[in-house]
């Protein structure tokens, strides 16, 4: 009886061997599938380079802080994304710059090269564009003025993008629209509301016809009930206003970037 019980015992023994082996080939053999899968593009975080151009907005006039408007509230949404190790951000706005001046400005070497390293491309322009109209024909405003000054905006912006696509064909460029701050200091002229919202269609059709590249509108964050998202002069964003943007951007990002493997790394926060 003891002799059957020990044979017994020694083919479960056996049998249990069998399977265990089978179980771990199967979970080895499985383990090695999975290591085939291409990695998720955010598993290896990675420096993000930012190239910031335009005028006195990108520059950040306005924000009392004195950090670099919404540039700098846009590089702590950033940092909290998980494909990113560390944010590089190249400001090179200037207050008072309009498309002509910013076109001339990227034949210069230094932005240049920094765009040609870029991932993201960072533009305000085109209020600085509407001004030169208002204080040429200050006592005498009529919507043609306006109207010239929109084509010629329209055939800068297309310059400024073949340009940057020049240099990094590769590189996602967010041209920031425009707000009307105007309807403090013009109060008697109500079709400058209207114009602003003209030069917003024109930047964004310009946008659509480049690839990776996206509008993204912010009048409605300054409406006419919102004088406290501006500085003291009435013009230039506080630094709330700036934080506003930010968000706006980063939105944007998080929500109309196409998730292909060279983006989808926007997407991911360090929180999910």
């Amino acid at each position: 009886m003891k002799r059957i019980l020990v044979f017994i015992f020694l083919l479960l023994l056996v049998g249990c061997t069998d399977r265990a082996n089978a179980f771990d080939f199967h979970a080895e053999k499985q383990w090695m599938e999975e290591m085939k899968q291409p990695l998720p593009a955010y598993f290896l975080p990675k420096t993000l380079n930012i190239v910031a151009l335009g005028d006195s907005l990108t520059q950040g006039v306005g924000d009392e802080s004195a950090r670099g408007g919404y540039v700098f509230y846009l590089e702590q949404y950033l940092t909290e994304l998980k494909g990113v190790k560390d944010v590089q951000i190249d400001n090179f706005g200037v207050k008072g710059h309009r498309s002509d001046q910013l076109l001339s400005r990227l034949n210069k070497e230094e932005i240049k090269t920094k765009i040609e390293q870029a991932d993201l491309v960072l533009m305000t322009i085109g209020g600085n564009d509407i001004m030169k109209v208002v204080k040429e024909n200050i006592f005498h405003l009529k919507m043609e003025d306006f109207q010239a000054r929109q084509e010629i905006f329209e055939t800068n912006l297309k310059n400024i993008f073949d340009l940057i696509k020049e240099y990094n064909s590769e590189s996602t460029i967010f041209l920031i629209g425009l707000y009307n701050p105007f309807s403090y200091w013009f109060s008697d002229i109500p079709q400058l509301q209207e114009i602003v919202q003209n030069w917003n269609e024109t930047g964004k059709q310009v946008t659509s016809l480049y690839e990776q590249s996206y509008f993204v509108p912010i009048d409605e964050i300054f409406s006419t009930d919102r004088l406290d998202l501006l500085y003291e002069d009435q013009f230039h964003p506080n630094g709330r206003g700036y934080e506003l943007i930010a968000q706006t951007v980063f939105s944007f990002l998080q929500n109309e970037v196409v998730t292909d493997e060279n983006n989808e790394w926007f997407l991911e926060r360090e929180d999910e």
